[in-house]
């Protein structure tokens, strides 16, 4: 079980072959309470890589992310979409 990367809580945690090489990747959303990152972020641990996305809201909770790599956020309630080109 992951509990928490980089030292941030771990919110939501998918696998998905949304990224250029179609293959399994495991990946995970951070809050960001303790500052590794200015914003909560998407990241994928089989490539240790953050992914880029429109969101940016200080502390706050990625409640979870699709095989599509989409995910949502606690303070908007709305879903946000991230993608993987690494």
């Amino acid at each position: 079980m992951i509990v928490s990367s980089v030292g941030d809580d771990a919110e939501a945690i998918q696998i998905s072959t949304h990224n250029a090489e179609n293959a399994p990747h495991l990946y995970v959303s951070v809050r960001n309470y303790c500052g590794n990152e200015p914003y909560p972020f998407v990241g994928d641990l089989s490539t240790k890589h953050i992914l880029s996305h429109p969101y940016s809201s200080g502390s706050d909770e990625m409640l979870g992310i699709s095989t599509l790599l989409y995910y949502t956020d606690y303070t908007y309630d709305c879903v946000w979409l991230t993608k993987d080109t690494s």
